[in-house]
């Protein structure tokens, strides 16, 4: 049988009709339409807080253990991040203790990343003098002059040194790429 929400009014009768009216638990069961075990809860919740349903459930602050990281460490991984997303969590953990003296777990890193929507992706690289109004000037320039782009031939000098490792995989927020700039 799937749970049913019983409000908090309804929680409130059973201990009167229990303790004040003298009704039997079965009797109280087959007048709410409520389960026995409902009944025994709101009596225990009665006598240990005075009130027939858990008040700690209705508190507005947060319940459970602290955040390992506060929001300051949390904006310091965004911009480590925001600097170098190729960074490996090892690596944040490091910074993190060189520049705020906090020692974490990996996955609690991992976990405060998720949290901040942060996911690992493919890098994609650009290179450091490119200038997206410059080239936007260049672009619509270029197609004045040319009437047909099909008549065009591009010859590409640039090189690519081989020997450098870069890092595949990067950090960066959900539904953006990963863009390494060098």
């Amino acid at each position: 049988m799937p749970r049913r929400h019983v409000s908090r009014d309804l929680k409130e009768r059973i201990p009167y009709l229990r303790y004040v009216e003298g009704f039997k638990v079965k009797e109280i069961e087959r007048l709410l339409n409520v389960k026995k075990s409902m009944i025994y809860q709101c009596l225990n919740y009665h006598r240990e807080y005075g009130v027939a349903y858990n008040p700690a459930a209705f508190l507005q602050h947060a319940q459970g253990r602290k955040r390992a990281l506060d929001p300051v460490d949390l904006r310091l991984l965004k911009s480590l991040l925001r600097q170098d997303p190729c960074l490996y969590l090892d690596e944040l953990q490091d910074e993190l203790l060189v520049r705020r003296g906090v020692s974490t777990s990996v996955q609690t890193l991992l976990r405060s990343l998720r949290r901040l929507h942060f996911s690992r992706k493919s890098v994609s690289i650009q290179a450091l003098e490119r200038n997206d109004i410059d080239r936007s000037i260049y672009m619509n320039t270029f197609a004045e002059l040319v009437s047909d782009p099909a008549m065009l031939m591009f010859i590409d000098e640039a090189a690519k040194n081989k020997k450098n490792p870069t890092r595949k995989l990067g950090w960066s927020l959900k539904g953006r790429r990963c863009v390494q700039r060098r």
